[in-house]
C-alpha cells in the first residue's frame, strides 16, 4: 500500500487510513501557541494592525515552502538563475558533503506506529545515512527559561530548537522502519537571506522519541492506536 500525501490539507494517508504527521505528534507535547494573542501582542508592539503580522506569518511559511521547493528543483537537476541566498547556501552545503546519493523530500512512514513524515533531505555517505532538515526561521530559539515540555520529554525546553531536534529523530525511526537501514547522524542547516548557512548538529534522541510514542499509545480498549494520537493531537 502506497503513503500518500495531501498537499493542500497537509495531510497523509495509507488506503482509507488517516496517519497523524510527525509535526503533529511532536506538537502534542509542546504548549499550543496561541496565534491570535501573539497576534495582537506584536501589532500592538510595532503599532500596525493584527491582519498585517498575520500577512507577514504568512509570506514567512510561503517563503520556506518556495525556499525548500527551489532546493529540490536543484537536486533534480532544474537549471535556474539567481537563485536567493537561502537556495545558495543550502547548495553551498551540498557541495561541502562526500555522497554517493541525495533524495530530497522523502515521504516516509513507520509501519509499527502508523505516522507518517517528510524528510527534506536524506544522503548516503562513506559513514551510512545521513539526514538533514533545512530551516528558514529568523528566530531560532536553543532554550526556553520559563516553560519544559510536557510529559515524559519535561527535561527539554519548549522552544523550536528541541522540536527541530525531536523531528529528525522521529525521522531517523521512520526512515529505518521503512527502509531496514540504519541511520548514522543528523543535522539542520539553518539558512538566511544575507548571510551564510549555519549547520546543527543532532544527537540521538531515541529513548525520547519511544517515551512519546509510548505516551500516546496509552491503554485505551476501545479505540485504535492511530484514534487515539488524532485524539490526543486535536485531528
Amino acid at each position: 500500500m502506497k503513503l500518500k500525501f495531501n498537499e493542500s490539507k497537509h495531510e497523509y494517508s495509507l488506503g482509507s487510513k488517516i496517519l497523524p504527521s510527525v509535526t503533529d505528534v511532536i506538537s502534542h507535547f509542546f504548549e499550543p501557541f496561541d496565534r491570535d494573542y501573539w497576534a495582537e501582542y506584536k501589532a500592538n508592539q510595532r503599532r500596525i494592525s493584527k491582519e498585517a503580522i498575520l500577512e507577514e506569518w504568512k509570506e514567512k511559511r510561503d517563503w520556506g515552502s518556495k525556499v525548500h521547493s527551489l532546493i529540490e528543483g536543484h537536486i533534480k537537476g532544474e537549471s535556474r538563475k539567481n537563485h536567493p541566498n537561502e537556495v545558495k547556501e543550502a547548495i553551498n552545503f551540498l557541495k561541502s558533503t562526500t555522497h554517493s546519493k541525495i533524495e530530497s523530500e522523502l515521504r516516509v512512514y513507520s509501519p509499527e506506529w502508523m505516522i507518517a513524515g517528510t524528510i527534506d533531505i536524506a544522503m548516503e555517505t562513506p559513514e551510512g545515512i545521513m539526514l538533514f532538515d533545512w530551516k528558514t526561521t529568523s528566530n531560532l530559539r536553543m532554550e526556553n527559561s520559563f516553560r519544559k515540555c510536557n510529559h515524559p520529554i519535561s527535561h527539554l525546553d519548549d522552544c523550536n530548537y528541541s522540536k527541530f531536534i525531536l523531528q529528525l529523530n522521529f525521522y531517523k525511526a521512520l526512515y529505518e522502519q521503512h527502509y531496514g537501514k540504519k541511520v548514522v547522524g543528523m543535522g539542520f542547516i539553518l539558512l538566511s537571506d544575507s548571510e551564510p548557512y549555519k549547520y546543527f548538529h543532532v544527537d540521538d534522541h531515541s529513548d525520547e522519541v519511544n517515551s512519546m510514542i509510548e505516551h500516546l499509545m496509552g491503554p485505551s480498549p476501545n479505540k485504535t492506536w492511530i484514534g487515539r494520537v488524532l485524539d490526543k493531537i486535536g485531528i
